[in-house]
C-alpha cells in the first residue's frame, strides 16, 4: 500500500501530465487551424487569375 504522501504526489504528477497533454492538443489544433486558413487564402488568391492548383 502506498503512503499517503506518495499518493498525493502521484495525483499531482498525474494532473500535471494531463494538463500537459491537454495543452499539447490545443496547440496542435491551433496550428492546424492556422495552416488551413492560410492555405484557403492562398487557394482563393490563386484561383482569381486562373492558376491551376497542384
Amino acid at each position: 500500500m502506498w503512503p499517503r504522501s506518495a499518493v498525493g504526489d502521484l495525483q499531482v504528477a498525474a494532473m500535471g501530465a494531463l494538463l500537459a497533454v491537454l495543452i499539447g492538443w490545443i496547440g496542435l489544433y491551433g496550428l492546424a487551424a492556422f495552416d488551413t486558413a492560410r492555405r484557403v487564402k492562398e487557394i482563393g488568391i490563386g484561383k482569381v487569375p486562373g492558376r491551376r492548383l497542384a
